[in-house]
C-alpha cells in the first residue's frame, strides 16, 4: 500500500490546549507579546491600516480566525489598494478552506502589484490546485522573469507537468530546481517518485540524497522501502521500515506492508500476524490490516480468530468483498 502524495501541502496552524491550563511555545509568547503591543500602538493611532494587517497576521498565526478577519476588513477599509493586505485576507480564507475565495483575493492582490511575487507564488498554487494549468504556466512563467533563480518556481512548474503527463519538462523543472537550491529536499523526494514509477534504480540515489539533507525524514524512507518492495528487494524494504518506524515512531503502512511481504511473498504467517497487530494498535479502525491478519491467521490454520478478523473488517467496511468471501470460506473449516 502507498502514501497519498499530494500536489502540494495545505499547511494547517494547528493550536492545542487542554480543558484546564492554556500551554504556550516560546513563538506563540512571541506572538502573544507582539499582539499585545499592536493592541497599544492603535490606542495611539487607531487609522494605522499597516498595524491592523500586522495584528491580522498574528492572530492568524494563532488561528484566531475571526480576530484575523475582523482586523485585515479594517486595513482594507483603510486601505482597499495595498496589495499586502488583499495577500492576508486570502491567507485567512485559505486557513478557512475557502479556496475559491482565497484565489480570487490573490487575482485582485496581482492586479493591483503585478510583481509581487508572494502574490504570484501564492496565486500559481491555487491555480494548480484548481487544475487550471494554462494560468498555472503564465503566473509561474512571469514569476520566473521577476526571479530567474526561484527554486521553489520551478519546482511548482515541476508538480504542474506532472500533472499534464509531460514527464520530461517535469524532470527538468525538479533538476532546475535542484541547481538553484541544492538543498531543496522535496525536489529530490519529487524526482525519486519519477523514477521509481518506471522502476529505475535511479530513485535510490534521490532517496538518499533526501536522506542527506534531512536524516530520517519519513517521506524519503518510506519511498525507499517501497521501492524496494515493488522490485522485489524484500529485506531491504523490511529494513527500510523497519528504520521508518525506529526513526519516527509507529506507522500503520509501514506495519502493514512488512506484514503483507510476510504474508505474500515470505510465508511467515505468525511473523505477518504480528505486523498486522502493530498496523492495528496503530488504527483500529484499519480494515485492511484486520483483513490481511485474519489471512495470516487462516493460512496458519486458526479459523477461529480468522473469523473474527474477518467479521471486524466488515464492520468497519461493510460490502467488503474480499472479508465477505473470506468469512464464507473460513466458516466452512
Amino acid at each position: 500500500m502507498t502514501r497519498l502524495n499530494l500536489l502540494f501541502i495545505l499547511i494547517v496552524l494547528l493550536v492545542s490546549c487542554s480543558n484546564h491550563k492554556k500551554t504556550f511555545t516560546p513563538a506563540q509568547i512571541d506572538t502573544t507579546s507582539q499582539i499585545t503591543a499592536i493592541d497599544e500602538m492603535l490606542k495611539a493611532d487607531p487609522d494605522n491600516a499597516f498595524l491592523y494587517n500586522r495584528r491580522a497576521v498574528l492572530s492568524l498565526r494563532e488561528n484566531n480566525i475571526k480576530g484575523a478577519m475582523n482586523d485585515i476588513n479594517t486595513a482594507l477599509k483603510k486601505d482597499s489598494l495595498n496589495p499586502r493586505y488583499h495577500i492576508t485576507l486570502s491567507d485567512i480564507y485559505f486557513e478557512m478552506n475557502m479556496f475559491a475565495k482565497s484565489e480570487n483575493v490573490l487575482e485582485k492582490a496581482v492586479a493591483l502589484s503585478p510583481s509581487d511575487t508572494v502574490a504570484l507564488m501564492k496565486l500559481s498554487k491555487l491555480y494548480l490546485y484548481f487544475k487550471k494549468y494554462d494560468e498555472t504556466f503564465q503566473t509561474i512563467d512571469h514569476l520566473l522573469e521577476l526571479t530567474p533563480h526561484n527554486a521553489y518556481a520551478y519546482l511548482l512548474k515541476g508538480f504542474a507537468y506532472k500533472e499534464t503527463k509531460d514527464t520530461s519538462s517535469c524532470i527538468k523543472c525538479y533538476s532546475t530546481a535542484i541547481e538553484q537550491k541544492p538543498d531543496l529536499n522535496e525536489a529530490y523526494i519529487q524526482m525519486g517518485l519519477l523514477y521509481a514509477a518506471k522502476k529505475n534504480k535511479i530513485a535510490v540515489d534521490f532517496y538518499e540524497k533526501s536522506l542527506k539533507i534531512k536524516p530520517g525524514n519519513a517521506e524519503a524512507l518510506y519511498d525507499l522501502a517501497y521501492f524496494y518492495q515493488e522490485t522485489g528487494e524484500w529485506q531491504k524494504a523490511i529494513d527500510k521500515y523497519n528504520d521508518l518506524i525506529l526513526k519516527n515512531g509507529a506507522d500503520k503502512l509501514a506495519y502493514f506492508n512488512i506484514g503483507y511481504i510476510y504474508l505474500e511473498i515470505l510465508d511467515d504467517y505468525t511473523k505477518s500476524a504480528q505486523y498486522f497487530t502493530n498496523a492495528i494498535e496503530t488504527d483500529n479502525s484499519y480494515a485492511e490490516a484486520y483483513f490481511n491478519r485474519g489471512l495470516s491467521y487462516e493460512r496458519n490454520k486458526n479459523f477461529t480468530l480468522a473469523e473474527s478478523d474477518y467479521s471486524k473488517a466488515l464492520e468497519l467496511k461493510p460490502g467488503y468483498q474480499k472479508a465477505m468471501d473470506a468469512l464464507k470460506r473460513v466458516k466452512k473449516k
